[in-house]
């Protein structure tokens, strides 16, 4: 496909970088949420599904990741919407997953859990500037050491 042929679907480039994000949050979300629905109950369970996911997204998807995590900013009003309900969406299915492990007894971080959630998703964001194929580590350890560094923030207890 040429690139002028694009506009025969799109009005502008900001048409084009809209869609981009969306598809990139409502992968994301899918994905973090039927990682959380096929968990176990337990919050700290949950966790750990959700955190291996995003790993996981952003290994697997790197342009996709970058462009939504860096350009979310360039997109006026009219286009924004749907790109943040979906990101609301997953920051609330992951601080629901904080404060049942509070609920539980299992999270005892001394910071707001809204804290915790950005400190670990600003941790898992950052994959997709580094990673690659070839990186020395796979994706299923670098899985394993940022829910590892995800229990270590919430302050899990077994």
């Amino acid at each position: 496909m040429k690139s002028s042929s694009l506009y025969n679907h799109y009005k502008s480039k900001e048409d084009i970088l809209a869609t981009l994000i969306e598809i990139g949050h409502i992968e994301l979300f899918r994905r973090l949420r039927a990682a959380v629905v096929n968990a176990e109950s337990a919050a700290a369970s949950q966790l750990k599904a959700f955190i291996a996911a995003n790993v996981r997204s952003q290994a697997e998807y790197p342009m996709l990741a970058v462009v939504v995590n860096h350009e979310l900013h360039e997109l006026g009003k009219k286009h924004i919407g749907p790109a943040m309900t979906l990101r609301a969406q997953s920051v609330e299915l992951f601080l629901d997953i904080l404060e049942k492990g509070k609920a539980e007894g299992v999270f005892n971080t001394p910071h707001p859990p809204s804290l915790a959630a950005s400190a670990i998703g600003a941790m898992c964001s950052r994959i997709a500037e580094w990673f690659t194929p070839e990186h020395e580590q796979t994706i299923e350890k670098i899985e394993s050491a940022h829910v590892d560094y995800a229990l270590n923030i919430v302050g899990f207890n077994q």
